[in-house]
């Protein structure tokens, strides 16, 4: 974004009644290839920008939001803006005055720019033949691909705020399809960083197509309560789909039913959740958030005791406390609300071995789906088709589908067992990243056969 826009437009907006505004820019670009049978099947190559303002006009708020950033659109976004204040009654809590402190961090690896897009489309040819070759039961691979991302975010506001960041990261993912006595399983893996000479697209389709071929013959157990464990993809796609009972604004709204619950025991004590700006192994950094706040390393569960609730300014001001850095946007379109920046189980030492020795008889889950039809983030009730193994006197045995486990969150919370040391986290997105180890739980309602 041009300074001489930015200012511009705060100038012009004070002229015309605003008391103090805010700007927030966000610019970006990503490419992304697919590949099948060894030919290009997808290509993309784009890039956006889009800036949102928001301001006190005649002691109200008001917003506008534009994709065209050019000298022409300011009269319009304040015009936009001040229409926006005289017909919305928003309660919003104010613009960023007192942010806290900044933690700087590297989120932008240059030599990531270096990377030609041939390389990235030659990485999806190789994952793809790798895993044709790997096995003859691997009949086709329907989603190979491998990409790039980077984006930019500016925010400005008449109280001195001046914020920048810069993030970028590659991702690759491969699906590959094996059948054998007439049954078909797709699955695959994921992976993602910033070191494009990391990336291995040989191991990384190796381990996708192994992955596979172990689901292949797999049949559903008997219905029953099993002890389970938790792989830490499973773990960290199903915390992360609960994160929203830990939002201030949640709380608040009754739509949480940790209500009145800090400083008391809501989890077994070896659970500790943390939401961290910085943390090691993720790549979700973040100095500050959508409102300017610096967002900060907090534990959100301590030894199993809930310590904090995750704030935006305005949710903070509700509760007279300060914010936790939480604010965010889902796009310039999108309101603030709250959101995670690192949001993780803290891992432990014990190992892979040590969680199968802990699980002992039981079901070892390494995919779930349904997240989102079949959680009910409010009474914290799930149920969710599942994927993985039956261990048998802590062996791993013959693979299991057809299933749902069902339970509850608050419950399940309690009834954490064990948690490993295999620390894994999500790729980053608009608003967050979750991470977890393996995860042991006690029991939960099994449906099979």
């Amino acid at each position: 974004m041009d300074a001489n826009f930015k200012e511009k437009l705060i100038n012009k907006a004070k002229i015309a009644g605003f008391s103090d505004c805010e700007i927030y820019y966000r610019r970006g670009r990503s490419f992304e290839s697919r590949v099948f049978k060894s030919e290009v099947s997808d290509y993309k190559n784009s890039s956006f920008e889009g800036l949102a303002f928001r301001g006190t006009y005649h002691s109200k708020m008001g917003y506008a939001y534009t994709e065209r950033v050019a000298p022409e659109m300011i009269d319009v976004i304040i015009a936009n803006a001040a229409a926006n204040a005289e017909i919305i009654d928003d309660s919003d809590a104010g613009l960023c005055r007192e942010p806290g402190k900044y933690t700087e961090m590297q989120t932008y690896y240059e030599p990531l720019n270096a990377v030609k897009q041939e390389q990235k489309i030659e990485a999806a040819k190789v994952m793809e033949y790798t895993a044709l070759a790997y096995d003859p039961r691997i009949k086709s691979v329907p989603h190979c691909t491998t990409g790039t991302a980077e984006d930019e975010i500016i925010i400005a506001n008449t109280y001195g705020l001046e914020l920048s960041h810069r993030r970028n990261f590659a991702l690759a993912y491969i699906y590959p399809q094996a059948e054998e006595s007439g049954k078909t399983k797709l699955s695959g893996e994921l992976w993602y960083g910033q070191r494009w000479e990391d990336f291995s697209p040989e191991k990384l389709a190796a381990d996708a197509a192994r992955r596979t071929l172990s689901y292949l013959n797999a049949e559903p157990v008997k219905s029953g309560r099993y002890r389970i464990l938790l792989s830490n993809e499973t773990a960290v796609d199903l915390f992360k789909v609960y994160t929203g009972i830990f939002f201030a604004e949640n709380v608040q709204k009754g739509f949480s039913l940790l209500k009145g619950k800090l400083g008391e025991s809501i989890a077994n004590p070896i659970l500790t959740i943390r939401d961290d700006a910085v943390c090691e192994k993720s790549l979700g950094h973040i100095p500050f958030d959508a409102e300017g706040v610096a967002a900060r390393n907090k534990a959100v569960i301590e030894n199993g005791v809930l310590k904090t609730y995750l704030y935006t300014l305005k949710s903070a001001a509700k509760d007279n406390v300060p914010s936790t850095g939480n604010g965010f946007r889902s796009g310039i379109h999108g309101a603030i609300s709250t959101a995670c920046t690192n949001f993780y189980i803290v891992p432990t030492k014990r190992t892979h071995n040590d969680m199968l020795l802990g699980l002992g008889d039981g079901l070892y889950i390494t995919e779930l789906t349904g997240l989102h039809s079949g959680a009910n983030l409010v009474s914290g009730d799930f149920s969710l088709s599942a994927t993985g193994f039956l261990v048998s006197n802590t062996k791993i045995g013959q693979p299991v589908e057809q299933i749902t486990i069902a339970g509850n969150f608050y419950q399940m919370l309690q009834d954490v067992v064990g948690v490993g040391g295999d620390l894994k986290f999500d790729m980053p997105g608009r608003m967050g990243t979750a991470g977890a180890p393996s995860v042991l739980i006690s029991g939960l309602e099994v449906s099979g056969s």
